[in-house]
């Protein structure tokens, strides 16, 4: 025969339940943008740039939720029920954090062999302190929130982890500038490539002005060598008439040969 369990001293475990049944809707996933193409959209150079950035980000903030915990018996009742602890601290110089929860296990679930879990506990008892900052809270069964609190524990960090935390910190604030940076590079990219489409119309246009007065010169030129040489002509034919008057005289025939004589 096992001796049942409940003595002073010994540690229980725990499996830990969710008290509440529902569970939680899930998000319908986002509907692609009016316009968009199937599949991942292409990456431009800003993208590609913010994404070379090395991640100094912790990989997983995200807290566990513990699968069970241990309680250790404290003292037991004259009923048969035990008073059970669960504590968790660390303290150093700079930080005192730390956990207690007591509460009572009625001896009926102890006599029987079936798993303890948290449904299990009743009069619960809940003190939590985190430096400075003190939660208590008192609750007739063991609620969801002191299996959040009790998952999201944070350990007191030690100095060098303090300080590289501080460095990541800084660390951090470098990359959101170059990222910045990164945005205005762009931003700038695309104005300056605007002014150079602006400025290429802007050319194109005025060849194409000074292609239209460069025609309208040859033209020009074209015309007035005509003029030129019609000027030549009358300027000849002015000097035949001043060098022979004769000519210029109505009716004048040209005279006859000495043979006709």
């Amino acid at each position: 025969m096992e001796p049942p369990r409940g003595a002073v001293g010994e540690t229980l475990d725990v499996i830990v339940k969710v008290n509440r049944s529902e569970g939680a809707a899930t998000p319908a996933p986002a509907a692609p943008a009016a316009g968009a193409p199937a599949g991942a959209a292409a990456k431009g150079p800003q993208d590609e740039l913010i994404a070379a950035l090395p991640k100094l980000e912790p990989d997983d903030k995200t807290p566990k939720v513990p699968s069970v915990i241990k309680m250790r018996v404290l003292r037991k009742l004259e009923n048969g029920d035990v008073i059970v602890e669960a504590t968790r601290a660390s303290t150093n110089e700079w930080d005192a954090n730390s956990i207690r929860a007591v509460s009572r296990i009625p001896r009926a679930r102890l006599a029987t062999n079936q798993p303890l879990t948290t449904l299990d506990l009743v009069d619960v008892d809940w003190y939590e302190q985190q430096g400075a900052n003190t939660i208590e809270r008192e609750s007739s069964g063991w609620e969801d929130e002191y299996t959040l609190r009790w998952a999201g524990f944070e350990e007191a960090r030690s100095k060098t982890a303090i300080e590289l935390e501080n460095k990541r910190k800084d660390l951090q604030k470098v990359k959101d500038r170059l990222q910045d940076r990164i945005v205005n590079m762009s931003k700038e990219r695309g104005q300056i490539a605007q002014e150079r489409e602006r400025v290429r119309k802007l050319r194109e246009e005025a060849e194409q002005k000074l292609n239209e007065l460069n025609r309208k010169v040859s033209e020009q030129n074209g015309l007035i060598e005509q003029q030129k040489d019609t000027i030549l002509k009358q300027q000849a034919l002015l000097n035949e008439v001043a060098g022979n008057p004769e000519k210029a005289k109505p009716g004048n025939t040209t005279p006859p040969a000495e043979g006709d004589q």
